[in-house]
């Protein structure tokens, strides 16, 4: 298995928006490997308002990426002669 030799990558706070958030309780829930059932990490458990909060910050960050792209998405077909 790789071993993360920089440990300041793992992180157990939620990357929302460009902003990292952690519970407010300081609480976590842990991921495990299923194949062995090694401790992975952990990410953090939100209160139903915090998550409810994080999903508000999620959807703004998805329309600001849309606004973002260069020309957004065109439908199949078009730019395509028939």
């Amino acid at each position: 298995m790789l071993q993360l030799t920089d440990t300041t990558l793992l992180r157990s706070e939620c990357l929302v928006n460009g902003g990292w958030f952690a519970s407010q309780s300081g609480q976590v829930i842990e991921v495990r490997n299923p194949a062995d059932g090694s401790l992975v990490g952990s990410v953090p458990s939100f209160s139903a308002g915090e998550s409810e909060q994080i999903i508000a910050r999620a959807a703004q960050a998805q329309g600001a990426g849309r606004l973002a792209g260069a020309g957004g998405a065109q439908p199949l077909g078009s730019g395509v002669d028939a």
